[in-house]
């Protein structure tokens, strides 16, 4: 479980020691050497962990991933053995489905591939990986139409996938739609400019593991591509390492806050502001603190720490916004139209608050204020 937990931090020599002591203490305990394994794979010594996993006979995980090394030496035929083991044991096999798919089509034998992609669709038909390869196999037999729809219900599971925006783009071309092509491959461009540059910063990571700006910029990296699970493991391994640290503390509060995770935020706040009582970025955490209460229908705690975001930040237009939101609910119109117009101060770019500001007008039968308010 150690190994587990420092795996997921991205400390991975960590997560190899303490692996390793464990298969050192109970040479059959299967979980620890096959992550073992995946690790000092992905460090590149892929024959040492192909013999940590050929002595896992009765271990079904290890057949998928021994046969993806297999694949990775081009050994194709002792992949599509490992596989065919993996599929004689009880079990889904939705993954060992896709991946001996996968060889077949990187062999060449589409009837096979299409018999085991097919299946594994059946098994479960939101895997984006499933209907890709499906798309290779009708681009490489130049059904470009059906390729099309394969990599674009890809695409709808997953939007951010850097492949699947690849493959639609050379579909595209082959089909010669080129302008559709060419806004293909601008996405595929930007979403691989993020995958190169998270690559870069996991290299960084390798050798520096506790660095703070290093975490929280692969978590905002990951969060451009979509990947939450990742970019979560990133602000915490931030927080184990730096667990004062302001700046993490502001990026894991607004990740919470985005997905609704309100008692994490509150906590989180508390935390920073009592750590921090005279840094003026506490304003923002008093913000999450308060849009986590209105959230909840606890008005009154959402007005302190609103208040209090904006007694040290004036300039936060959507903090006030918020509290004329609050006064509304709380039937005071006149504290209401002072919070918006407070906003509208702040920030005269803020509709939300021209447009509070006008309903109010509105229902005070002043007409002309009401239309300045909408327009604007």
């Amino acid at each position: 479980e150690l190994g587990n937990l420092n795996a997921r931090l991205g400390r991975l020599n960590e997560a190899i020691q303490a692996y390793s002591a464990s298969v050192a203490i109970d040479s059959s305990h299967y979980r620890a050497r096959h992550n073992l394994a995946v690790i000092i794979a992905d460090q590149g010594q892929l024959p040492q962990a192909i013999e940590l996993l050929k002595e896992l006979y009765n271990y079904t995980p290890a057949f998928s991933t021994l046969a993806l090394f297999y694949t990775k030496q081009g050994r194709y035929d002792l992949a599509e053995s490992i596989l065919n083991k993996a599929l004689s044991t009880k079990g889904i096999h939705l993954d060992e489905r896709r991946q001996l798919g996968h060889l077949y089509l990187r062999q060449g034998r589409y009837g096979e591939a299409k018999i085991e992609l097919d299946h594994a669709l059946a098994l479960d038909s939101t895997q984006t990986e499933t209907h890709r390869l499906l798309g290779l196999l009708h681009l490489a037999e130049k059904r470009y139409e059906r390729a099309l729809e394969s990599f674009n219900i890809a695409i709808e599971y997953d939007p951010y996938s850097v492949e699947a925006h690849y493959n639609v783009a050379s579909t595209l071309t082959a089909l010669k739609h080129e302008k559709k092509a060419r806004e293909a491959l601008a996405r595929f461009d930007t979403l691989s400019t993020y995958a190169a540059h998270i690559a870069r910063l996991r290299r960084q990571l390798d050798l520096d593991p506790d660095n703070l700006e290093t975490h929280i910029e692969l978590a905002y990296s990951y969060r451009r591509l979509g990947n939450d699970d990742a970019a979560l493991t990133h602000y915490h391994s931030a927080l184990d390492s730096h667990p004062d640290n302001l700046e993490a503390i502001l990026a894991l509060s607004g990740f919470f806050l985005e997905h609704g995770v309100d008692d994490e935020v509150i906590e989180l706040s508390r935390k920073g502001i009592a750590l921090n009582p005279e840094d003026i970025r506490i304003s923002n955490l008093y913000f999450d603190q308060g849009y986590a209460h209105m959230r909840n229908k606890r008005y009154m705690d959402a007005i302190s720490a609103f208040e209090n975001a904006v007694h040290l930040d004036p300039s936060l237009a959507k903090a006030w916004n918020n509290l004329g939101n609050i006064h509304i609910v709380l039937g005071d119109t006149a504290a209401a139209q002072r919070s918006f117009v407070e906003a509208i101060s702040a920030n005269p770019q803020i509709a939300e608050a021209h447009y509070n500001l006008g309903s109010i007008y509105l229902g005070n039968s002043d007409l002309d204020r009401a239309e300045q308010a909408y327009n604007a």
